[in-house]
């Protein structure tokens, strides 16, 4: 019986407890502060982190070429291509601060809301989540800089950021991360393939390979070796100028073009203290799908339509029919001058194929006719991804093959004048929007291009 009792006061006591805990006539504590930096979920978190917010975005995102496009499959094989064509790519340079990943990412994922913002960062200073960016520093351009197989070996930055103490305006140093001039895609070795040594040239941007001037250095010494245009140069096959298709950066800034050594200037632009996003994500038409995350202009955005008709006879219409024009025209001009061949597509579309002057082996392509069985040294197969492991093997293989280009060939050297054009036409056209993000520039480049063939 006393057991009982007992255990009977026990939860008697136990129930008082309880009820004290939940009694509200307790004594207050001190007052609770609030989140980082004295910011309230509810004012911060929470103007971001919505469903709804979150959904719009998503939706608008999906319709971006980011997410719709199929590259991410040649970053995967290819750590060159995946530090801007995956997600983890980008990421582990931004971490690594090297110009491209330690290894080849067989697994990696396409370009996504993480690839730019930082997603587990709290630090609202001055920002708010959605705008918190994983890349808001000063860029190491590709161009600008020399590496190698280890990485780079010259690090100069360059801050494109409109506002220096926001983060939100240092968007740009985000974008041109990527979209920008690339870099080197392979470098200069040696093999022996079938008894014959062969050298797998680097294959950059950089103008012209195997000298220290670049576009922009035309009448400068670098490290003793001064080209003027009028200077010869082998063009071998195997080498490439291309700019690849993300160079709206430097078209945009009005840099990197190849000027003859004439400084070309351009007046400030009228959208040059805009950001990237000002434009491609400006408001969101749910109709066109264009707008916000989706990347591309929207069009009929009143802030835009108030000085563009852009879907009638607009200005920028003409100026992009004027820039095809004159691309066409030093098109024909490479064409008349045995720099490259024209075709035109079964539906129309005219495209120019510039032409090396010399082979895989430095052996230089013959134009007479009776010259038609001489063998040259041909790429037959580039480095290429193993279906298996998913990773790039590096080894070009050659072959020896009849020129089915002899009528089209220059039959000797070019000079750097001329590849500067042949580079030139490449620039504007790789651009891919045909003089809209600085179109003096873009003119400028095309016409001292024409001029410098037409007089030399």
């Amino acid at each position: 019986m006393k057991k009982q009792l007992v255990l009977m006061v026990v939860m008697a006591y136990a129930i008082v407890s309880l009820i004290g805990c939940n009694a509200k006539d307790g004594l207050a504590g001190p007052p609770g502060t609030n989140g980082h930096d004295g910011m309230d979920a509810n004012t911060s978190c929470l103007t971001c982190h919505t469903d709804s917010n979150w959904n719009l975005k998503t939706t608008q995102y999906n319709y971006s070429k980011h997410s719709l496009g199929t590259t991410a499959a040649r970053g995967q094989g290819n750590k060159y291509c995946a530090r801007c064509h995956t997600n983890d790519g980008f990421v582990e340079i931004v971490q690594n601060g090297q110009p491209w990943p330690a290894h080849e990412i067989p697994d990696a994922l396409k370009i996504q809301c993480q690839t730019c913002h930082k997603m587990t960062s709290f630090d609202f200073t001055g920002d708010t989540v959605s705008k918190i960016l994983r890349q808001p520093n000063p860029v190491v351009l590709n161009y600008l800089n020399l590496f190698d197989l280890n990485g780079w070996k010259s690090k100069n930055t360059y801050d494109f950021a409109q506002v220096k103490d926001s983060v939100s305006s240092k968007v740009n140093n985000l974008c041109v991360t990527c979209h920008q001039i690339r870099g080197a895609t392979s470098f200069e070795y040696t093999d022996t393939v079938g008894g014959i040594k062969t050298t797998a040239y680097t294959q950059m941007a950089y103008f012209p390979l195997g000298t220290a001037i670049t576009p922009g250095d035309t009448a400068t010494t670098a490290k003793g070796n001064l080209k003027k245009p009028t200077d010869s140069v082998a063009y071998l096959l195997g080498r490439s100028f291309d700019v690849h298709d993300g160079n709206q950066s430097n078209l945009r800034y009005g840099i990197n073009g190849y000027d003859f050594g004439t400084p070309i200037t351009t007046a400030p632009r009228h959208h040059a203290k805009d950001n990237c996003t000002d434009c491609h994500m400006n408001a969101w038409d749910a109709t066109t799908h264009t707008g916000g995350h989706s990347l591309v202009v929207n069009e009929d955005d009143p802030a835009c339509a108030a000085c563009h008709t852009m879907k009638l006879a607009d200005t920028l219409a003409l100026t992009q029919a004027n820039i095809k024009t004159l691309l066409n025209q030093l098109g024909d001009l490479m064409v008349t001058r045995k720099m490259a061949k024209k075709t035109t597509s079964t539906s129309g579309v005219v495209s120019y194929t510039i032409l090396p002057s010399h082979d895989f082996l430095g052996k230089l392509y013959s134009n007479i006719p009776a010259d038609s069985t001489v063998l040259y040294t041909n790429i037959a197969a580039y480095n290429r991804t193993d279906s298996t492991t998913g990773v790039l093997k590096y080894a070009n293989n050659i072959t020896r093959t009849k020129d089915t280009d002899l009528k089209n060939r220059i039959g000797r050297k070019w000079t750097y004048g001329e590849l500067g054009a042949a580079y030139n036409y490449g620039y504007i056209n790789k651009e891919l929007t045909f003089g809209s993000h600085n179109d003096e520039y873009a003119r400028k480049l095309l016409q001292a291009s024409i001029t410098w063939l037409q007089t030399h």
